[in-house]
C-alpha cells in the first residue's frame, strides 16, 4: 500500500512538472505565434515595438504555479528583461529585472554570482532609462561584493566597473568615471587582447569619457583605433561597430571636422535604419547628432526637421522625462534660436530645465548649461525679470560644474 501511494504521488508530481514545462514552452512560443513580419513592416508600428509588447505579455504569464520553482521563473524573467533592454525598452526591462533580482537575493543570497549578475543588469537598465542615481548605489554594492568574492581581474568585476563608470559619467561625475574607465581598458587589453569585443567596448567608452572631458585629440585617436578594430573583428553592420561610428562622427563634429563628420553620420544612420529600425534608441541618438551637424554647417531647416522627428520618437520610445528626450528638446530650442524663432524656443528650454532638475539634480552640468541658455533667451526676449533669478542661481552653484560645458550630443555608451 505504501509503495502504491509513493508511486501515485510520483506520477502526480511528474504530471504536474510536465504541465509546468508545457506552460513554459507555451509562454515562450506565444512571443512568435502568428507573427507575420511582412505585415508588421507594412503597418504603422515597428517590429521592435511589436516584439517588446509580446515579451511583456509573455512576462505577465510567468508565475511560480504555472512554470514551477521560483528560480526557473526568475531566470526566464531575467532573459526576457535582457531582450527588452536590447530592443530599447528599459522601463519594461526594469520591472522584470527587479522581480528576478528579488528572487535571486531571497533564494541565493547577496553574494551569489547570479545575484550579482542580476544586480548589474538592473543597474544597467536604470542607466539606460536615465536614472543614474538608482544605478550607482547598486553598482557600487555589486562591485564591492565581486571584488571580495571573484577578485579584481574577473570578467564580471571588470564589466561592473565599466557600468559604474558609465553611471558616474551620466551623473556628471567625470572625476570618478575616467580613472575607472582607464583601469578597465588597461586590464582588458592585458588579459583579453586588443581584438576582444569587450576590450573594444571599454575602449569606446573611455573615448566617450575623454570627449566629454574636452580631451578631443585623445578621444578621436582612441575612437579611430577602436572603430578600425570593430570593423575588422565584428564587421561594419554590427551594433557595436555602429555605435563606434556614431561616436567617432560626434567627436569629429566637436573638433569642427565637419568634412569627416557629415558623411560618417549619414552612413551610420542609413545602416542603423536597416539593422536596428528607426525607433531604436541608438538610431534616435544618431538622428539627433546628425541634426546638430546640419546646424553646425548652417543647414538650419534640415536640422530643425530632423530634431522635430527625433523628439517625437524620443517621447514615444523613452518618455517625456528621459534625459535624451530633454536633451533633444534643448537642442531643438537652441536651433530655433539660431533660426530667429525665439518664441518657439522658450517653452522647450523651460521644459528641458524643469526635467533636468527633477531627473539629474540642480547641480548637474546639463541642468546648469540649460539654466544659462534659458537666462540668455529670457534676456534676448526682453524678460529680464525672469532671467535675473536664473543668473543668481548659477552664481550660487558649484563653479567647477558651471565651467564644465557638457556636450549637446546624445552619447552612446555600451554595457557589455
Amino acid at each position: 500500500t505504501a509503495a502504491a501511494a509513493r508511486e501515485k504521488q510520483a506520477n502526480e508530481q511528474a504530471q504536474k512538472r510536465l504541465k509546468q514545462i508545457e506552460k513554459g514552452n507555451e509562454i515562450i512560443t506565444s512571443i512568435f505565434r502568428d507573427l507575420d513580419i511582412a505585415r508588421v513592416e507594412k503597418g504603422n508600428r515597428p517590429l521592435e515595438a511589436v516584439l517588446a509588447e509580446r515579451l511583456v505579455q509573455a512576462a505577465d504569464q510567468l508565475d511560480e504555479d504555472s512554470v514551477g520553482d521560483p528560480m526557473a521563473v526568475a531566470k526566464l524573467q531575467h532573459r526576457l528583461g535582457v531582450s527588452l533592454y536590447s530592443l530599447g525598452y528599459p522601463e519594461d526591462a526594469i520591472k522584470l529585472f527587479e522581480r528576478a533580482y528579488n528572487t535571486f537575493t531571497a533564494v541565493l543570497g547577496d553574494n551569489d554570482p547570479t545575484t550579482l549578475m542580476s544586480m548589474s543588469s538592473l543597474a544597467a537598465a536604470y542607466s539606460l532609462a536615465g536614472q543614474p542615481h538608482l544605478a550607482i548605489p547598486l553598482l557600487e554594492q555589486a562591485l564591492n561584493l565581486q571584488k571580495s568574492r571573484l577578485g579584481e581581474d574577473s570578467p564580471d568585476t571588470t564589466s561592473t566597473t565599466n557600468s559604474l563608470a558609465l553611471a558616474y559619467m551620466d551623473a556628471g561625475q567625470l572625476d570618478r568615471a575616467l580613472p575607472l574607465l582607464e583601469h578597465v581598458v588597461k586590464l582588458s587589453q592585458e588579459l583579453r587582447g586588443l581584438e576582444d569585443p569587450k576590450t573594444m567596448t571599454y575602449m569606446n567608452n573611455l573615448a566617450l569619457g575623454y570627449r566629454r572631458d574636452g580631451q578631443l585629440d585623445r578621444a578621436i585617436s582612441l575612437f579611430e583605433q577602436t572603430l578600425e578594430l570593430q570593423k575588422k573583428v565584428m564587421g561594419e553592420d554590427h551594433v557595436y561597430t555602429l555605435k563606434g561610428m556614431d561616436s567617432l562622427a560626434t567627436a569629429y563634429m566637436s573638433a569642427g571636422r565637419m568634412d569627416l563628420a557629415l558623411p560618417l553620420f549619414e552612413q551610420t544612420l542609413r545602416i542603423k535604419y536597416v539593422e536596428l529600425g528607426g525607433d531604436h534608441p541608438s538610431t534616435i541618438a544618431t538622428m539627433h547628432n546628425y541634426a546638430l551637424a546640419f546646424r553646425a554647417v548652417g543647414q538650419i531647416d534640415r536640422a530643425i526637421g530632423l530634431l522635430e522627428l527625433t523628439l517625437e520618437r524620443c517621447k514615444v520610445m523613452l518618455g517625456d522625462e528621459h534625459p535624451d528626450t530633454l536633451s533633444t528638446q534643448r537642442s531643438l530650442a537652441l536651433t530655433y534660436i539660431e533660426a530667429g524663432q525665439l518664441d518657439r524656443a522658450l517653452p522647450f528650454l523651460e521644459r528641458a530645465l524643469e526635467g533636468y532638475k527633477a531627473k539629474l539634480g540642480v547641480d548637474h552640468p546639463y541642468t546648469i548649461a540649460t539654466m544659462r541658455e534659458l537666462a540668455e533667451a529670457y534676456r534676448d526676449a526682453g524678460q529680464l525679470e525672469r532671467a535675473l533669478p536664473l543668473v543668481e542661481q548659477i552664481q550660487l552653484l558649484d563653479q567647477a560644474k558651471v565651467r564644465q560645458e557638457p556636450p549637446a550630443t546624445l552619447e552612446i555608451s555600451t554595457q557589455p
